[in-house]
């Protein structure tokens, strides 16, 4: 961001016109005041142009600097100017500068107006400087010297920043408990202090990277989508830094060609920035994710520019292994194996690798000798990579625990520290309102019994006008199917007659005749005897034996102890059986049997209808003109509408008996009616 040089010179009347008006005032305190809001609104100017243009930014505050006399305002400035030399690359300007303003701070008095937040700068500053160095255990110190400074000044909402921070160096020393929990209070302090959405996506984004390497993935998904939303309001370092992890999110996943589409919106987005850095790590992303895209000539291109870049800015020996590592990989897929083997054998610190880049390095060695044809090398280097995997894992494990741990652990606390406040609050206002609550609570408590009363009323006339409107469909639904058995019923008796000359057809149709003949009987009836049921299905499946010479074994095993005169509710037995009959059996099977077993227990009627054939699968009759549905679903509504209206309810549930046992097959139906069971409505 290129400021016009008549803005600043315009920046610096003003300033420079409210020195004058202060000098005359003689409230010290509002005069020091409206001097830093001045130098703090020009730092908060310039925050990201130090960033994107930091050459531009450093030489505007050097402008700004000259003429500034307060000391705490001068280092101030010439921190963010360390700032801006940092993001230029010049890292040992920026130390140098940031050297001097923790000398200041240092030999000044704590008390001084303005400090604290001078040295919260100075000490988060340190921490950055410290973190692209790949010291995240010296940059944890410093920021928490950061966070004791920013504690001391009246504005904590540098707080929830320096929170992130702490979160996201611990990650990277793989201390993910901790990572957690300062994400957890980078959250509280946001909330507390209404900050922005940037805020709120820096801590999603993080703790995403912490789930991805908990290998969580579900967890680190859900919290990628939530800082999604606010992607394009971020600024470009915010976005880069999201489109990294988003990027790994899909590496991890094994969705390469996702990961390359973040890797290369990070890409472009760090050409957007002076430090070299940035760009070196998404160049050394997209180098890895070619080669795992098996793109071996583009690899090599990525590879080569952060080459170049990294070492630059950055002399840490886990790096340099890590890179070494992927021409290492892109030498095994182009069969070089000379050159794969050279840098795979450069001697290294172990100490201060990773695992999981020592893991990898394994594998490549594995990999090294299975092409060079020497198994019993290969051999030693996979038992290797077997035992480094397990440790991988146990780690990631022990992980996870100690992050559910240290969640559960936070939540407690916080619902502690709810419950005290909430009752020191409950306990002050009862003794300042105890008067007025006196008063008003015979009133409340008119309007709430009025409001209960009501509100009952109406719940109970919305049951009722529910269960008249079930009640009319179940009634329609028996109209509709006893008009086509009375027509039937009355034709069959006209037409048997003229079957006399053979006995089985006139046998045949007098079952049909009596079938029809009880339907008609209790088409209007919800409930039935036991016995008439039992009736009823022992005339339909003989009628379905002689008209299609079914080969369905039937047994009825009933207790001698069971009342007969019991009622239940009509076609409950009636409709599984004719539901086996129809669908259970294939034409080839020849044990189809059906097992029909009534018995008491506990003052409970229970009958079990049991067959062998192909299961239960509600779904496959669908497309069957045959096959509406219509009986199930009346006996559910039926039993739903009556069980509202007792305590103890009929059970009915139909299963497959393969589910049960992998060895047997077949469908198994159960229906439990109490014996003292009150079928009113």
């Amino acid at each position: 961001m290129n400021i016009p040089p008549q803005h600043i010179k315009n920046a610096i009347f003003i300033y420079i016109l409210w020195l004058v008006m202060n000098s005359c005032n003689t409230h010290h305190s509002e005069k020091t005041v409206d001097r830093y809001s001045f130098v703090d609104s020009l730092i908060e100017y310039f925050k990201n142009t130090s960033i994107q243009r930091p050459d531009i930014a450093k030489q505007k505050l050097l402008k700004i600097r000259h003429i500034i006399s307060d000391s705490i305002e001068y280092y101030k400035l010439t921190q963010f100017i360390s700032y801006a030399y940092f993001h230029n690359n010049q890292l040992d300007s920026a130390i140098l500068l940031n050297n001097k303003v923790i000398h200041f701070c240092n030999k000044k008095s704590p008390n001084l107006t303005g400090l604290a937040e001078l040295e919260t700068y100075a000490y988060f500053h340190r921490s950055n400087f410290l973190h692209i160095n790949n010291k995240p255990d010296s940059a944890i110190f410093y920021l928490k010297k950061a966070y004791s400074a920013a504690y001391r000044t009246k504005d904590h909402k540098e707080l929830a920043t320096i929170y992130i921070y702490l979160a996201y160096n611990y990650s990277l020393m793989n201390n993910f408990t901790m990572a957690t929990y300062f994400y957890q209070k980078a959250k509280t302090t946001a909330d507390a202090q209404r900050l922005n959405c940037e805020t709120y996506s820096a801590i999603n984004t993080g703790l995403a990277k912490v789930y991805l390497n908990l290998n969580n993935f579900k967890m680190a998904g859900y919290y990628l989508n939530i800082a999604e939303k606010n992607y394009k309001r971020l600024t470009p370092y915010k976005q880069f830094v999201f489109a990294n992890i988003k990027a790994d999110y899909y590496y991890s996943t094994k969705n390469y060609q996702k990961a390359l589409n973040w890797y290369i919106k990070a890409s472009k987005l760090s050409k957007t920035f002076k430090l070299k850095a940035y760009t070196g790590i998404a160049e050394c992303n997209l180098g890895e994710i070619y080669l795992l895209l098996n793109k071996t000539d583009s690899a090599k291109i990525y590879l080569d520019k952060a080459y170049v870049l990294i070492p630059k800015t950055n002399n840490n020996e886990n790096i340099t292994f890590y890179i070494n590592g992927l021409y290492a990989e892109l030498a095994l897929k182009e069969n070089n194996l000379k050159r794969a083997k050279e840098l795979l054998f450069k001697h290294y610190d172990l100490s201060k690798i990773s695992s999981q880049n020592i893991y990898l390095h394994t594998k490549r060695l594995e990999s090294l000798y299975e092409k060079k044809g020497d198994f019993s090398k290969a051999y030693f280097y996979s038992k290797r990579v077997n035992h480094l995997n397990d440790s991988l894992n146990k780690k990631t494990t022990s992980n996870v625990i100690l992050e559910f741990d240290s969640r559960y652990s936070a939540e407690t606390s916080h619902l502690k520290q709810d419950l005290i406040i909430s009752k020191s609050k409950a306990e002050l206002q009862t003794t300042r309102l105890i008067s007025i609550l006196s008063i008003s609570a015979l009133i409340i408590g008119i309007i709430t019994i009025f409001i209960i009363i009501s509100h009952s009323r109406r719940k109970r006339e919305s049951r009722f006008a529910r269960q008249v409107t079930t009640i009319t469909k179940l009634r329609m639904e028996n109209v509709r199917n006893r008009i086509s058995p009375h027509v039937l019923y009355n034709i069959l008796n006209t037409v048997i007659p003229t079957f006399k000359h053979d006995d089985n057809l006139v046998h045949l149709f007098r079952i049909l005749v009596q079938s029809l003949r009880n339907n008609l009987i209790i088409s209007d009836k919800m409930t039935v005897a036991l016995e008439d049921e039992m009736e009823f299905v022992k005339n339909y499946i003989e009628f379905r034996k002689k008209a299609s010479n079914s080969q369905i074994e039937v047994n009825w095993i009933i207790s001698p102890d069971v009342p007969l005169d019991t009622l239940i509710i009509s076609m409950i037995i009636q409709i599984p059986v004719e539901n086996s009959f129809k669908y259970a059996f294939e034409d080839e099977q020849n044990d189809a049997q059906v097992d029909i077993n009534i018995s008491t227990d506990n003052n409970v009627l229970c009958i079990i209808i049991v067959d062998n054939g192909i299961g239960f699968n509600p779904g496959r009759h669908l497309g069957d003109k045959n096959s509406t549905g219509i009986g199930l679903k009346i006996i559910f509504q039926t039993i739903e509408l009556l069980n509202r209206r007792n305590q103890e309810k009929i059970f009915f549930n139909i299963e497959d008996i393969k589910c049960l046992s992998p060895d047997l097959h077949g469908t198994k139906t159960t229906i439990n009616i109490p014996l003292k069971y009150n079928f009113e409505l």
